[in-house]
């Protein structure tokens, strides 16, 4: 009988290494994106596994990340999409200034917008909100995120109007029409029809 190791990743002590580095280095702008960042929204169970933990940087601070590793002996790897990795004891942690295809503009939104209520550790860590995580999730096309879209449509609080502008307007209309599929597809929009934004309250 062959014993399949089931994977398992505690993402704190990497949170907690992560966060005293940028505040050691005087980096100050970031939120924390990714799947872990999905856990704060979704229910125990339906969170998701994830390997490592993923912070939003902005592009003027990724040489900055970058070098301060390298003088404490950490080795790190280019990401493609743009920002670093780092897969080192208790950090793991992808630094993602995004700026591959012109989309650090909508990270530096997200940052500037993150929720700064989540304790980890003793640590406040700025949480991307839950609408930018879902324009984040949509950009990549895999299948994972794709379902982790789909789960965070359906939390409570969510706003579908000021959702979809925010995809149209970073992603286009492509992408926004594929967030209406996901709408449909978990109930939040009518089986069939085009999209009509809903009327204003008086």
């Amino acid at each position: 009988m062959v014993i399949q190791q089931i994977p398992s990743f505690d993402p704190n002590p990497s949170l907690k290494s992560a966060i005293d580095f940028l505040q050691e280095i005087g980096v100050q702008d970031f939120a924390l994106i990714g799947r872990v960042a999905t856990w704060v929204y979704l229910p125990t169970d339906r969170q998701q596994f994830t390997k490592d933990v993923d912070f939003a940087i902005l592009t003027k601070d990724s040489s900055k990340i970058e070098e301060a590793l390298r003088q404490k002996g950490i080795k790190t790897h280019p990401l493609t999409i743009g920002g670093v990795a780092v897969r080192e004891d208790d950090l793991v942690v992808d630094f993602i200034d995004r700026r591959v295809d012109g989309l650090d503009f909508l990270f530096r939104e997200a940052i500037e917008n993150a929720r700064q209520d989540v304790e980890i550790l003793g640590k406040i860590v700025p949480v991307v909100s839950l609408h930018y995580l879902v324009t984040m999730k949509l950009v990549s096309g895999e299948p994972k995120d794709d379902q982790d879209a789909k789960s965070l449509l359906m939390v409570e609080g969510l706003k579908y109007d000021d959702l979809r502008s925010l995809v149209k307007n970073h992603l286009g209309t492509g992408t926004a029409n594929r967030l209406d599929v996901f709408a449909r597809d978990v109930g939040l929009l009518p089986p069939r029809g085009t999209y009509k934004m809903n009327a204003p309250s008086p």
